[in-house]
């Protein structure tokens, strides 16, 4: 190892003399981990690449002049340092061909390969009569490679597999000082895909799965419908079956009761008349609780009727077996309703109408649905029967319809208005918030 005048550093080892430039080694010793770049003078430049000889002596040394000395196995090379030849002129680049599936392709613009192409090589060369066989490349197939490929001397790439579409390939090369054609040469072909490799063939099968998917989740929800079906049917004749038992039993025997309280009531005076009497009003609000409770179990669902629907069901389950007419009109956009609130207005429906029929004696009864602006709706109903003192009735015992239809609405959050007087039928109006119900 010596070192000349410039400060390059020159080594003699086995494969031939390497330079080693003095800015090399000063970034390297700033940054070890930086690549060092040495220019190495072999038997293609006159060196004798054969072993050294061994021992304990000087191998390499400078004189005056400024040449380096270097001992090898049958001699010694001298190097002038300051009479090395520079070539400073890049190596032209160019792609000779491109060969794919053992079938040799003409370079033009834009190369159309078939499709299933396996194995493609590209050729490609690069001139420089100073020193041909120094000359190094580098490619990079864009579109496949992240990074540039270090070819050394091979003058070939080769890929395999290479998936359908549009790729560049482009090479560069520096001749035997290290000096880079960056510019190179560029070759862009494109691979035709199959038809199972096209977008729409992707894309009909992701449809198609789709669509499979979409056909067993129809089926699965019919076979669940179909459960439910089952099982409703069955709930729904046992509640049949309940409801007719109670009317049957229970119901008869509680208006028997309430009979005989009254036949009992006729025969005493005094305390013990009005005590029956209240006893037999008590009994009849049993009854009608009762006589809800069966109509409950004997209707379908709520979820399954609008309101429109379960609202004039109410009514005319009520004034079918009574000399009464019974009217329904709707306006407005009709707006879907919660079953809590379906049923909430089914019972105070079921309460005015009971009372009209049975202490009103109104021949006819008319209710109103109207969905208003602002998420409000309102149902009015008015019948033509005899009316009453609304705070006499208000304060009577025993008549506790009035409280109860109360209660309903305030648990809607609906706002519940009466008006009546004798002799002039009865007046409801319910105005329910259905934004804040939902």
């Amino acid at each position: 190892m010596v070192e000349d005048d410039d400060g390059a550093l020159w080594l003699n080892t086995a494969c031939g003399l390497v330079r080693v430039a003095a800015s090399d080694l000063a970034a390297w010793s700033a940054n070890p981990q930086s690549r060092v770049q040495g220019k190495v003078f072999n038997g293609e430049d006159g060196m004798r690449t054969r072993p050294t000889p061994t021992g304990y002596f000087r191998g390499a040394a400078k004189s005056k002049d400024g040449r380096l000395w270097f001992a090898v196995f049958d001699g010694v090379v001298v190097v002038n340092p300051a009479r090395l030849p520079a070539n400073g002129l890049p190596p032209p680049v160019q792609i000779e061909r491109i060969t794919a599936g053992h079938t040799e392709y003409s370079i033009d613009s834009l190369l159309r390969l078939p499709a299933l192409t396996k194995e493609v090589q590209i050729d490609y060369a690069a001139l420089s009569y100073a020193a041909p066989e120094k000359v190094r490349f580098r490619y990079k197939l864009e579109g496949f490679d992240k990074e540039w490929m270090d070819a050394g001397r091979r003058r070939q790439a080769a890929y395999s597999n290479l998936p359908p579409g549009h790729y560049q390939f482009r090479v560069i090369a520096c001749n035997n000082d290290g000096i880079w054609n960056e510019r190179g040469a560029s070759l862009v072909f494109w691979i035709q895909p199959a038809f199972f490799q096209t977008t729409w063939f992707l894309l009909s099968c992701a449809a198609g799965f789709l669509y499979l998917l979409w056909k067993l989740h129809g089926l699965r929800l019919r076979r669940v419908a179909v459960q439910m079906n089952i099982r409703f049917e069955e709930r729904l004749a046992e509640r049949t079956r309940i409801a007719r038992e109670m009317h049957d039993s229970l119901l008869q025997n509680v208006s028997g009761f309430a009979l005989q309280l009254e036949g009992l009531a006729k025969t005493v005076g005094g305390p013990a008349r009005d005590r029956l009497r209240d006893l037999r009003r008590q009994a009849e609000q049993c009854l009608r609780e009762a006589h809800e409770f069966v109509w409950d179990l004997r209707s379908p669902s709520l979820e399954e009727k609008d309101l429109f629907a379960a609202l004039r069901e109410a009514g005319e389950e009520i004034a079918r077996e009574q000399p009464i007419q019974f009217h329904m009109t709707e306006r407005g956009d009709r707006r879907p309703a919660p079953a809590k609130l379906k049923q909430q207005l089914r019972r105070i429906v079921q309460e005015a109408t009971r009372n009209a029929v049975r202490h009103g004696q109104a021949s006819e009864i008319n209710m109103d649905v109207a969905y208003l602006d602002a998420g409000l709706m309102r149902v009015q109903m008015r019948d033509d029967g005899q009316g009453f003192d609304l705070e006499q009735a208000s304060h009577k015992m025993g008549h506790w319809g009035l409280a109860i239809m109360r209660e309903r609405a305030l648990q809607m959050g609906a706002e519940f208005k009466i008006s009546t007087a004798p002799g002039q039928g009865t007046e409801i109006e319910i105005v329910v918030p259905l934004a804040s119900i939902h």
